[in-house]
């Protein structure tokens, strides 16, 4: 929900925090279940670049993964633009855009472990 609300301009309406409300659960399922971060995107991922992602996902800023991870922010951005081309995407917002709508995939399929 960290990642919706920085690319926010104005609050959620009422009925965006209750549809974010019954998204909550569908989250807390890939942490409940701690599902494979390279199943849940579909890409073969580093160590470091399944804990950016994780990080990411959880809506940290490069300057908040960087301090977690002990290294600079440049370098997450660097780790971010290679991550990006593993999955095919362009930007952090369709990184955890492909996520969400994987590990609604596998819920609704009944997967996970």
């Amino acid at each position: 929900m960290s990642a919706l609300s920085l690319s926010r301009t104005h609050p959620f309406s009422t009925e965006e925090l209750r549809l974010l409300g019954q998204l909550q659960p569908v989250l807390r399922l890939g942490d409940e279940r701690q599902v494979e971060v390279g199943e849940t995107i579909g890409a073969h991922l580093s160590p470091r670049e399944r804990q950016i992602f994780e990080l990411l996902v959880r809506g940290f800023r490069n300057e908040e993964i960087a301090r977690e991870l002990g290294t600079s922010p440049a370098t997450v951005r660097n780790q971010l633009v290679r991550l990006y081309r593993k999955t095919g995407v362009a930007t952090r917002s369709e990184l955890v855009g492909l996520a969400t709508t994987r590990l609604l995939s596998l819920a609704a399929a009944g997967g996970g472990r």
